[in-house]
């Protein structure tokens, strides 16, 4: 599936009734007691992608992308991140999207 396909059959869905974005929709199915929000005091990167695109191979690519080993690669030396949030447009998205584009 493409990112607008999985905005049009798994986000939008699943977002509607509370026209809230999919990341709080998770987060909400599984809330860990006493956390602050995802990004608060971590790093986090913003990844553009193309939307036409498969979207698993997009998130598969973004896994090896900061495993251990390719951080050693890309953050020259520096000692890998222990956990680094990855912000997606298509997980930003609320009910309301409509093809690529989202409603946020």
């Amino acid at each position: 599936m493409s990112a607008t396909e999985v905005v049009a059959k798994v986000v939008r869905p699943a977002t509607a009734p509370r026209r809230c974005r999919y990341a709080d929709e998770m987060r909400a199915a599984a809330p860990a007691p006493g956390t602050a929000p995802l990004s608060a005091g971590r790093r986090f990167f913003f990844v553009s992608y193309a939307w036409g695109s498969p979207f698993g191979a997009t998130v598969r690519a973004l896994a090896g992308h900061f495993a251990g080993e390719r951080q050693a690669v890309w953050r020259a030396g520096q000692p890998a991140l222990e956990l680094s949030q990855v912000w997606m447009h298509a997980c930003a998205c609320v009910g309301g999207a409509v093809g690529g584009q989202c409603a946020l």
